[in-house]
């Protein structure tokens, strides 16, 4: 089951959101970009994952699919501290919008 953000069109903060998950293992993340893109009267041509926290994380089986950006993620390596991700949306119009999260990779039977 994939963990899904869901962008609010009408926000005025950026809230990041944060996950766990164990080290070793992957989890699929979707961001929902389709209602800002509608509301735009656009839709979302391309979208970029990116790694915030020193290219620990991996995104695999990348995906786009009516403006819901979708990506399974991994990290060999479990960190006490929470890792970035960046997603950069671009629309059609070329206006672009970002999210962001945080994920804690756990060790199984380590708490951290």
């Amino acid at each position: 089951m994939a963990r899904k953000i869901h962008l609010n069109p009408w926000r005025t903060d950026v809230k990041t959101r944060e996950f766990s998950q164990v080290s070793g293992s992957s989890q699929q993340y979707e961001v929902d970009f389709s209602s800002v893109a509608t509301e735009r009267g656009t839709t979302v041509s391309s979208v970029t994952w990116t790694d915030q926290s020193g290219g620990q994380i991996v995104f695999a089986t990348q995906s786009l699919t009516d403006g819901v950006a979708a990506a399974d993620i991994n990290s060999e390596t479990w960190s006490p501290t929470a890792q970035g991700v960046r997603i950069e949306a671009t629309y059609a119009d070329g206006a672009t919008e970002r999210a962001y999260f945080t994920i804690k990779f756990k060790q199984l039977g380590r708490r951290a």
